[in-house]
Order: C-alpha cells, then sequence, then structure tokens
C-alpha cells in the first residue's frame, strides 16, 4: 500500500489544557462529538490510537501513542516512548520494552524498508541501546541486537548493516552473505538489489551476483520485472526494466528531469507507475492522461493525484472517484483511508464512505482492523 500523504502526517500531541473536554459516540456509526466542557483539572485531553474494525466499531479503545497495522496477528504499539506488542484482542503479548523513535507511524507498505517494526516471517526488527535486532512472538531476543541497522526478512534472510558494510543473516541471526556492500535491498521474487562501487545488481539467495551491478538504480522485482536506470551522457537518468537475467525486457527510453521513486515504480495489476502515465509489460503506454501524478494499483485501483487533491482511478484511467480528498493511501482489503476536512475516513471501492472521516490519523485495514487516532480524556497525572 502506497499512501500520498505527507512525510510527517499526523501525529499531535495536545498541550494540557485548563478546561476539561468530554467525547462520546455519536448513535451514528463511531463518530467522536464534542459535548460540554468539565471544570476538572484533573483530567486532560489527549490524541491516542487504537482499532476499529470494518464497520467502523472501536473494538480495541484508543491508549496508545502511536499504533501499527497488524502483521502476522500482531500490532506495535507505543507507551511511553516504549514499543511493545498487541494480539488482536488487545492484550499486551510482548511488553513495551524497546526504542521507539517514531512520532507516527509507519505504514505497512513500508514493511522491507530499513526500519520497519512489523513482524515477517515470525520476526519483528527492534531497537536497543541504539542497535538493531530481532524478537520472536514470544517476545524472546532471538538476533541480538548488534547491528547498526536492518531490515525485515524475506525469502529467509535479513539485510544487516555492520560497520558501514550491508550483508545478510537467516533467522538464527548467523551471516550468511558476508557484509561487503555499500547498500542493499530486501529479497524479492529471489533477488536482492545490491550497490558496489556505486552501481548497483542483483545477487541470489546464496550471495552469488547473478546480474551485474552495471547501473545507476534499480529497483526491486515484481511481477518478474525490475525497474533499472542508466545515464544517457545527457545529465539525465532514462529508466526502463530488466527481466531476472539482466537483460533489458521494455529498453531505458523513460527521461525524467525529476528524480522516481524506486518505491512506486514497479508493476502491479499488470500496470507500471512511471510518474504521471502507465504502462504494461510490454512497455505501451496505456494510461497517460488526466492526473499530475499517479500510484501503483492496488485491488485493480490506483490513486492518483491531481494539483493538492487525490482520486482513484481503474486500471483504463477512468475516475471512480474524481480527486476530492486531501490525502489518501491505497486500497486494502477493499477500502482505503481518505482525508476529507482534517479528518480520516474510509471510502469503498465503489467510491462510497463507508466510514465516514471522524478520526485525526488513520492508517489502512489489515487483518481486518485498522488503527486510528482520536481525541480522548486522560487522567492528569
Amino acid at each position: 500500500m502506497i499512501s500520498g500523504r505527507d512525510g510527517n502526517k499526523g501525529y499531535i500531541l495536545i498541550a494540557v489544557v485548563l478546561i476539561m473536554m468530554v467525547f462520546a459516540c455519536a448513535s451514528c456509526g463511531n463518530k467522536v462529538e464534542l459535548q460540554e466542557p468539565l471544570n476538572d483539572e484533573k483530567y486532560r485531553t489527549d490524541l491516542k490510537w487504537g482499532f476499529i474494525d470494518s464497520g467502523g466499531n472501536m473494538v480495541i479503545e484508543p491508549q496508545y501513542d502511536v499504533a501499527w497495522q497488524f502483521s502476522e496477528g500482531l500490532a506495535a504499539v507505543a507507551i511511553d516512548g516504549k514499543i511493545g506488542y498487541i494480539d488482536m484482542e488487545g492484550d499486551m503479548v510482548i511488553e513495551p520494552r524497546f526504542e521507539n523513535d517514531y512520532k507516527s507511524p509507519v505504514p505497512k507498505y513500508w514493511l522491507y524498508r530499513a526500519g520497519s517494526i512489523y513482524f515477517c516471517e515470525d520476526r519483528a526488527l527492534v531497537q536497543i541501546d541504539e542497535k538493531y535486532g530481532f524478537i520472536d512472538k514470544d517476545g524472546n531476543m532471538v538476533v541480538e541486537a548488534l547491528f547498526e541497522y536492518a531490515f525485515s526478512f524475506s525469502d529467509g534472510l535479513a539485510a544487516v548493516k555492520i560497520g558501514d558494510k550491508w550483508g545478510y543473516i537467516d533467522t538464527a541471526g548467523n551471516i550468511v552473505i558476508e557484509p561487503e556492500f555499500e547498500g542493499v535491498d530486501s529479497f524479492f521474487e529471489g533477488l536482492a538489489v545490491v550497490v558496489a562501487d556505486g552501481k548497483s545488481g542483483y545477487i541470489d539467495t546464496a550471495g552469488n551476483v547473478v546480474i551485474e551491478p552495471i547501473f545507476d538504480t534499480a529497483s526491486k522485482f515484481s511481477e518478474g520485472l525490475a525497474a533499472a536506470s542508466a545515464g544517457g551522457g545527457d545529465g539525465y537518468r532514462y529508466w526502463g526494466y530488466i527481466n531476472d537475467e539482466g537483460s533489458w525486457a521494455i529498453e531505458p527510453a523513460y527521461r525524467f528531469e525529476t528524480h522516481l521513486r524506486e518505491e512506486k515504480i514497479f508493476f502491479s495489476d499488470g500496470l507500471a507507475c512511471l510518474y504521471s502515465s502507465y504502462i504494461d509489460v510490454n512497455g505501451n503506454t496505456v494510461i497517460d492522461s488526466g492526473f499530475d501524478e499517479g500510484f501503483p494499483f492496488s485491488e485493480g485501483i490506483a490513486m492518483a493525484r491531481v494539483g493538492e487533491l487525490y482520486g482513484f482511478i481503474d486500471k483504463e484511467g477512468n475516475w471512480i472517484l474524481e480527486p476530492r480528498f486531501e490525502s489518501a493511501s491505497s486500497f486494502s482489503e477493499g477500502m482505503a483511508d481518505v482525508r476529507l476536512d482534517d479528518n480520516w475516513g474510509y471510502i469503498d471501492s465503489n467510491g462510497n464512505m463507508v466510514i465516514e472521516p471522524q478520526y485525526k490519523d488513520a492508517l489502512g485495514f489489515s487483518e481486518g482492523l485498522a488503527p486510528v487516532q482520536v481525541l480522548v480524556e486522560v487522567p492528569d497525572t
């Protein structure tokens, strides 16, 4: 899932106030309504995260400073600056004891980016004393926090940084690919991007170089193809797509003055977004007008931006929902979170608003639940 949100969206801490606000659920849905203030200085209002189901019911009460989406049955939550994990009943199964640098939650589509704390392959990346290691679902430290940085596990391996070089470990913490690379990515479809001498290539899970590092930039494999760029001698990068043998499947003919975000230009649902157009696996442009910026397709629908507003298109480029949202994210489990008038709600794939905008922040649905942020009353300790 890709988001069109600003980088530091969402998390706002309300300062202590002298006049009390009471909030209650309206009879329609789960909407929070402002009621008469209380003259009680023992309480204050604060923004907290909880979880709703697809009907908009608050099933895990808002009590967390930050909350992440569920992954493999567990969700990371932050309390008093420490991260722990809850199950889908809201029970704390791994007590908060890990370091927390997050002021707002990292969405699940960042699962394989450095520093992601989601569970993947029964392991979650955690930080202790500014070093990174991995825990299992019982909270046991199965890979000691020894690394400068790390990625989540994929294909049984996790990229780790030792000193100023990157390598890969297995789920027991054994180094299986020596740290010798300037930069790396997670494995996708059996291959991972590595950087050597400033150029990008690919290795397999045994550490063999299968595509020589000859590209200026390269991205993950998806649907059998990976975006890569090469300089054209005129100061621009020319983007194309390679197959798993390193041959150009789509010649590098796409020149852009602005840098393309590698996490956006992968193939999904048979189409890849090249900023303001989409191509198919043969390199044919199939959607090329009507918006300023496109995003990857998810569940047959893609988010697109016109000016500062976001809407959604189908695979023919027709608007399912005209741009009218201040921000939005891609579809997940049949719904997408969208922002109107500074509040977040959810639409379905037909463009119907199924959960009215009422949350100060929100993320997409995962495993049937979505984290949302609301204003609540808490004791002034």
